[in-house]
């Protein structure tokens, strides 16, 4: 699959489809939008490991899931949990320790990804465009 990977700044590079772990879904990244973290990443402003995929705002299909059905279409929460500190047990939004996908784990900018089972929101839409609008559900919420 194609990515676009920080390494010094960014490039697309080829790497095998993610195998999914128990707990996750892997999903088919149908849209995924630039975001300024994406630019603050790409311009070193924000640490991450080489070859981190970057992207977090996304909507995809579901490839294969043990708890969501094969084609749905999905949005996606970016913003992972500990969901085991005294925080998250008050509100998860506010966790010390929570990852982001694009800067902790591989991100949106790719053809597939793999994700907590947790941040997946299936949406019912009629049409690919009404899928793609779900990518923007994230900055929508955040503003």
């Amino acid at each position: 699959m194609w990515t676009l990977s920080y390494n010094n700044g960014v490039s697309i590079k080829e790497r095998l489809i993610p195998e999914r772990k128990e707990g996750e879904s892997l999903i088919q990244v149908v849209m995924t939008c630039l975001c300024r973290t994406d630019n603050w990443i790409a311009n070193g402003d924000i640490p991450v490991e080489k070859n981190r995929i970057i992207g977090h705002e996304f909507s995809g299909k579901i490839v294969d899931s043990d708890i969501f059905s094969k084609n749905q279409t999905v949005a996606v929460f970016p913003f992972i949990s500990c969901k085991k500190c005294i925080v998250c047990k008050k509100d998860e939004r506010y966790c010390p320790y929570k990852e982001q996908l694009g800067w902790h784990r591989d991100g949106s900018f790719s053809q597939f990804i793999c994700v907590p089972d947790s941040q997946i929101f299936p949406v019912k839409m009629e049409t690919e465009y009404e899928a793609k609008m779900f990518a923007y559900a994230e900055p929508v919420a955040a503003s």
